[in-house]
């Protein structure tokens, strides 16, 4: 069964990803037009559940440990499969469609 805690997990691990794409949270905040406390907060949280450190900070941004390239791998994959979806559900309903115009005709 699907908890709340599922979905918090899936949406910090697309925060996560976000900030690791634009190598800061400020630009990732902008993108997706949240705040960084609230990508602070869901970091924190995945940091905490995984009881793991996933990011660290410096003068260049912000950067992945170890632990982090791993999770981030794990979460490369969910994306896949989010986007995979979403294909295959563009290509049923051209197919779909394409079927229904051919019919008309």
């Amino acid at each position: 069964m699907i908890t709340k805690r599922d979905i918090n997990t899936i949406e910090s691990l697309l925060l996560f990803m976000a900030v690791t794409q634009h190598s800061n949270k400020r630009k990732a905040s902008e993108a997706l037009n949240t705040s960084v406390d609230t990508i602070n907060k869901y970091i924190d949280n995945l940091e905490q559940d995984l009881s793991l450190k996933l990011l660290y900070s410096d003068s260049r941004g912000t950067n992945l440990t170890e632990n982090g390239r791993k999770i981030l791998a794990s979460a490369e994959q969910i994306t896949d499969i989010i986007h995979s979806m979403y294909s295959a559900t563009i290509e049923t309903v051209s197919y779909t469609h394409l079927r229904a115009h051919e019919t008309s005709l």
